[in-house]
């Protein structure tokens, strides 16, 4: 989890978090526990919850059906896509989910 940012982003919300759950294609569920997070499957991440970060771009998650796992969260709710890998894939979720994701510009 070396560059990973998570560890940065669970110190930051901290004190706004009530059970935070976490999946990783490649990380192993030890290391994730070692966190103080609870490791679950992909869909169970996404049950009921407020807010889901999406912060690596492991093809398994390119491939996910997005619709149906953010159909799983509470409404309102926010997914946050660090790499974009689903921008303008929730046409049908529009109402029901905040799409943040991080902007890449062009320095030149």
């Amino acid at each position: 989890m070396r560059g990973s940012p998570v560890t940065a982003i669970l110190e930051l919300l901290a004190d706004y978090l009530q059970n935070v759950v976490g999946h990783d294609y490649i990380v192993s569920s030890e290391q994730i526990s070692a966190l103080g997070v609870k490791p679950v499957s992909l869909e169970e991440g996404f049950q009921d919850a407020d807010v889901v970060f999406i912060l690596n771009d492991h093809r398994n998650y390119r491939s996910a059906n997005i619709e149906a796992l953010v159909a799983r969260m509470q409404s309102p709710a926010i997914l946050f896509d660090a790499w974009g890998m689903f921008a303008g894939k929730l046409n049908n979720c529009q109402d029901e989910v905040k799409y943040m994701r991080l902007s890449w510009t062009n320095a030149y």
